[in-house]
């Protein structure tokens, strides 16, 4: 047994003396300037810049000086003079807020490149109409007047609200008498597609769905349909643990408080373009019919993507 178990491990040092690591001669790295900038309305425009990377250590670029310049309708409004873009990204600010339904184009200028982009702001979205009813097995309805005139894409994040006192169901005392419990929606009532298969949760913030084209209700009123669970009762029972015999300790929140929260984001094309390239990377990673394919990108000369989106926020007040 120990003859064989020594055999065993100098073949595993022959072996491993014999693996060199891969050498890449010739990279193929192209060097860009790479610009990320997704405009919201009424908030002020900003700009992630920086240059792409390749696989090896020494691909890339440094010591670039250029100047970044904001347009409105092709008029100038905005100047960033001689500024140093490196591989680290830096997040530019031009103090300057997007307006609806208006052309904005980034420009990056340096002896070595120049980099063009732009995108379209559309009218903010109407003020919806909203239905929510009751029970395990609870229906928010989500009613939207869709532009006639724009490619519109929607995003959605659900959540209700549970404020109440918090108690002990095995020993009856109270745990919190300020607790927060937050319900997420359970699934999507749009079967053609899976809205979850890609999100956008990072740092504890709003965990959205893929979003919705247009293509089907254009300029027409959509409702979209949420399952989420609302209780009738004041009360909820929220599992906490196990007993030693597997049974289910529940404590019982008694709500004082209870509101949804329902958030809106309308997209532009091109923003729905990316998400779709990125999806469609994402559905099959891992799996043997990978084939990896081009984000898309609207930047000229570089990478990344310039576009839009308006944020909407609603609440829906169950007790108040």
């Amino acid at each position: 047994m120990k003859f064989h178990f020594s055999i065993i491990i100098i073949a595993a040092i022959v072996l491993s003396s014999c693996i060199k690591e891969l050498e890449i001669s010739n990279s193929g790295y192209k060097g860009k300037i790479v610009l990320w900038s997704i405009l919201n309305i009424d908030s002020s425009i900003k700009a992630t810049i920086a240059v792409n990377k390749g696989v090896k250590p020494s691909d890339t670029l440094s010591g670039i000086i250029a100047n970044i310049l904001l347009y409105k309708e092709e008029n100038l409004i905005k100047k960033l003079n001689s500024v140093n873009i490196s591989s680290i990204p830096q997040t530019f600010d031009f103090n300057i807020n997007a307006l609806p339904n208006s052309t904005y184009k980034i420009e990056i200028v340096s002896p070595e490149f120049n980099i063009l982009a732009n995108t379209q702001t559309y009218i903010k979205t109407k003020e919806p109409t909203i239905e929510l009813s009751k029970g395990e097995s609870a229906q928010l309805k989500y009613s939207i007047e869709d532009n006639l005139n724009n490619f519109d894409a929607y995003r959605f994040d659900l959540k209700i609200y549970n404020y109440g006192i918090l108690y002990d169901s095995l020993f009856d005392k109270v745990i919190d008498s300020n607790y927060l419990y937050i319900k997420k929606f359970d699934k999507f009532d749009e079967p053609s597609l899976n809205y979850n298969l890609i999100t956008s949760y990072q740092n504890g913030q709003q965990n959205y769905t893929f979003p919705v084209n247009d293509v089907l209700f254009n300029g027409k009123l959509k409702t979209f349909i949420f399952f989420i669970a609302n209780s009738v009762s004041s009360n909820i029972f929220i599992p906490s643990g196990k007993t030693k015999n597997d049974n289910i300790i529940r404590n019982i929140l008694v709500c004082n408080k209870r509101f949804a929260v329902i958030n809106c984001i309308k997209i532009s094309e091109d923003y729905y373009k990316f998400f779709s390239t990125e999806n469609k990377n994402n559905a099959i990673f891992g799996t043997s019919y990978y084939n990896p394919i081009n984000l898309f990108s609207n930047v000229q000369g570089g990478l990344g993507l310039m576009a839009s989106q308006y944020h909407r926020t609603d609440t829906i007040w169950v007790i108040k």
